[in-house]
């Protein structure tokens, strides 16, 4: 077996100097230009068009193809395209082929052969489509290496999918190896993965590197996680050790990978740290949305054939906005544009009223009225849980179409009907509010609770003002009656007065409650942190899951009724109310701007 050599993350203003000085002596298996270009996180932009909100998108697929067509004709036998997963989820496009365009060609599958993607690493994201489309559609259909060393298939306790890919460029033997978080475990239900576990990075990533090392002998290594930077530990106490990110540490303490490439928290960087042994390792993570592509220039050297490779690398986050998109990706892809179109402007009903999306944000709306009638008719569950997850914009009174179904919820999650004492409805709920409300001590504090500065101003970061907790992790009821007065401290503040029907609410007593599968399978740490829930405990709780997705629930409701309305009347509010009423319409104003971009999503 080779030895390690060394490896160099160059500056991107030396990307030039060094891309010239190869091309001029370049000699298969003695010197390679060879470049990596990477995407991951995409979440279903693979048209130059936002189907929601029915405008044009500045970054897409469409556009990233016209970059990747330059830089192949560029380096046409030198060229790999990689993905880190969440490439199937997150758009009505992807939305309509994974559950209703079944019979069908894969839109996924499609775009990544049309682009010619050489290995894709699945997202936790990809796994919510269901054991149907990433287990059977996308590996039979999809023309490229699927990688997923650590999703285990359970009945054989081999990797479902491929741990590793090899390829030969100009003489050089280039390793790819892929792996996703383990955190599917607390954020996705397991009807969803019944054959699949998903074991611990750190220990999959030793393993697989010492195989490759042994039996392939690469020239180059290069890891694609489904996973960030830092390190996020699974909050369940049957998997506490696992991490869902933690990057940083498997390349620290992994000798062997020259790049590591990264997704999953929608952060960026192109950085290199060192290893145990002293080595350089680079890292790269570009934007999500296809806002970037990722571009690593590797060099390599070899005097002879019993010496390892030197290794030169530079990397690169290329920005995607203002790039033009590829005539030929849309011409291709247009009769699906099309199909999709179809399926958006389906009439389902209309509403008499606004629906108001951003107020669920820092209080009752009748949007979220809506979500709780839903999931309440659909479950016959006594009580409703529900968080913030539509796209905050309004909508407004008139005709409904599928299209504004995914204004309304913007996640394929299904809904569970679990079991709990009053004492620990009380205490779901204080735990939420805890994150999502501040400590108001007057009426000029903010409502929402924010990450704050040293000085006390509000942190930002590029998705704008930070949140102690993602939108997605608000929460709010229906089937009783309550109140937060958020000038108590937290873990103290809910009053729950009596059931919707005006009858007691007991503390002892037992109720049926319906809850979205993130949070019913641990997601936003409600049943893990807030009730102390084991995952023991939660199967225990746990009385049914519904068979189709909310978005489909929606729909449903809308067309049988025809019409939707609400009773203009809220069964919660915040106290003290003039406090609520002033801060909130503040932080309204302040958070909104950057809500509604297209850069700063909240993230899942």
């Amino acid at each position: 077996m080779r030895p390690f050599s060394i490896s160099h993350c160059l500056p991107v203003l030396l990307l030039c100097i060094f891309c010239s000085g190869c091309t001029r002596s370049e000699k298969d298996g003695e010197r390679a230009h060879i470049t990596i270009l990477y995407t991951t996180d995409i979440h279903g932009d693979i048209f130059p068009y936002d189907f929601t909100l029915d405008q044009p998108l500045d970054a897409s697929m469409a556009h990233m193809m016209s970059y990747i067509d330059t830089v192949r004709q560029a380096n046409p036998r030198g060229t790999l395209l990689l993905d880190g997963g969440d490439l199937n989820q997150g758009t009505p496009a992807v939305y309509w082929s994974n559950y209703v365009a079944m019979r069908k060609p894969l839109l996924a599958a499609e775009v990544l052969n049309f682009m010619r993607y050489d290995a894709v690493v699945l997202g936790n994201h990809d796994i919510e489509a269901g054991e149907f489309v990433y287990a059977d559609r996308l590996p039979r259909q999809a023309k490229c290496h699927i990688l997923a060393a650590n999703a285990i298939e359970a009945r054989t306790g081999e990797p479902m999918f491929e741990p590793y890919a090899v390829y030969d460029i100009k003489g050089f033997k280039v390793a790819v190896l892929g792996f996703i978080t383990p955190g599917i475990h607390q954020w996705l239900p397991k009807s969803i993965w019944p054959n699949l576990s998903f074991t611990d990075m750190i220990g999959s990533a030793r393993f697989w590197m010492r195989y490759v090392k042994e039996y392939e002998k690469p020239d180059l290594i290069v890891g694609v996680f489904h996973a960030g930077k830092e390190t996020y530990p699974v909050q369940t106490a049957d998997s506490a050790k696992w991490q869902t990110d933690g990057v940083l540490t498997i390349a620290r303490e992994i000798p062997g990978f020259d790049l590591i490439l990264m997704g999953h928290d929608h952060l960026t960087t192109a950085d290199t740290v060192e290893n145990r042994m002293g080595e350089k390792v680079c890292l790269l993570q570009p934007a999500a949305h296809a806002e970037e592509i990722g571009r690593a220039d590797i060099w390599l050297s070899r005097e002879s054939d019993d010496q390892p490779a030197v290794k030169s690398i530079a990397l690169q986050r290329v920005p995607v906005r203002g790039l033009d998109v590829s005539d030929r990706y849309v011409q291709h892809f247009r009769p699906k544009r099309m199909e999709v179109d179809s399926f958006l402007n389906r009439p389902l009903g209309r509403t008499s009223e606004v629906l108001y999306g951003s107020v669920s944000l820092v209080g009752p709306s009748n949007l979220m009225e809506f979500i709780h009638q839903v999931q309440l008719e659909e479950t016959e569950a006594q009580i409703s849980f529900a968080s913030t997850l539509s796209f905050f914009n309004d909508i407004p009174a008139g005709d409904l179409t599928m299209r504004q179904i995914f204004s309304m919820y913007k996640y394929e999650n299904q809904i569970v009907k679990m079991w709990m004492t009053g004492e620990e409805v009380l205490q779901y709920l204080e735990y939420g509010y805890a994150r999502q409300f501040g400590h108001m001590r007057n009426i000029n504090d903010h409502v929402l609770s924010f990450k704050l500065q040293a000085d006390g101003s509000v942190a930002r970061d590029k998705f704008g003002p930070v949140m102690a907790t993602p939108q997605y992790n608000f929460t709010s009821a229906a089937g009783i009656n309550y109140t937060v007065d958020i000038s108590l401290p937290p873990l103290h503040r809910v009053k729950i007065t009596s059931l919707a029907d005006g009858s007691p609410f007991e503390l002892n007593q037992s109720y049926t409650v319906a809850i979205n599968s993130y949070q019913a399978a641990g997601g936003g740490g409600f049943l893990t942190k807030g009730l102390g829930w084991t995952e023991e405990d939660i199967r225990f709780h746990t009385l049914n899951e519904s068979t189709h997705d909310m978005c489909y629930y929606i729909a449903q409701k809308i067309r049988s009724t025809g019409m939707v309305s609400t009773s203009g009347k809220s069964n919660w509010q915040v106290l003290p109310h003039e406090w609520w009423l002033a801060g909130h319409k503040r932080d309204l104003n302040f958070l909104l701007p950057w809500l509604n971009r297209k850069d700063s999503k909240p993230l899942n």
